[in-house]
Parts: structure tokens; C-alpha cells; sequence
């Protein structure tokens, strides 16, 4: 939810083992332990398990990418991973709608 926040109206409901979101007008549905998600009635499948934790829904970092123009509609480019992340920041950029992700490693 925290990522999409900045690109638009989001909303997020916990059913259960059921996490279901909402971006806009778009819908998507992850269970977990599952490694398939419905995003506007079509099946999406993850390279991990999607986890609910605490009431959080998480999606594996390495489907960011491929997840997030399907519930967005929005262009996302991917760049190489980093061989170790000790950080993640999510910022705002100028100029709706724009996210930089940035993932700090260790020396």
C-alpha cells in the first residue's frame, strides 16, 4: 500500500487469508501462502508466496515489477538488483505520477 500511496487512491482489506486491494478503480486479490494473484479478473502468478503479516500484505520484492504496471496501469522500469539490500526508500518524485525506488547495499 505504501508504494502505491504516492501514485494514487489506494485501499487494502484483510479476509481472512484473503488480501484484497484496491488502486483507483482497479482490483486485485492475493491469498496467502499462494503463489497466484487475481488482478482485475486475471491470474497473475508470483515467483514467491504472497505473505500477510501483521495485517500487511506482502509481495515478494523480485515480482515489484512485473505486479505493479498490472494494478497501476502505470509504465515501471527494472534495473538490475543489488547483490544485498540493507534499505529500501520509497520517494515521491515531481510530477504526478513517479516513484523512485532506491535500494541501499552494505560495503
Amino acid at each position: 500500500v505504501e508504494v502505491l500511496e504516492p501514485l494514487g487512491t489506494v485501499a487494502a482489506t484483510k479476509d481472512g487469508a484473503k488480501w484484497k486491494l484496491r488502486f483507483e478503480r482497479r482490483d486485485a486479490e492475493f491469498v496467502s501462502g499462494q503463489t497466484e494473484a487475481r488482478i482485475e479478473g486475471k491470474t497473475l502468478t508470483l515467483a514467491a508466496q504472497f505473505r500477510l503479516e501483521s495485517g500487511r500484505g506482502l509481495v515478494p520484492l523480485s515480482d515489484a515489477v512485473p505486479v505493479l504496471p498490472v494494478v497501476t496501469t502505470l509504465p515501471f522500469e527494472n534495473a538490475p538488483p543489488a547483490p544485498a539490500s540493507s534499505k529500501v526508500t520509497a520517494t515521491p518524485e515531481t510530477g504526478f505520477p513517479r516513484l523512485s525506488v532506491t535500494f541501499t547495499t552494505r560495503a
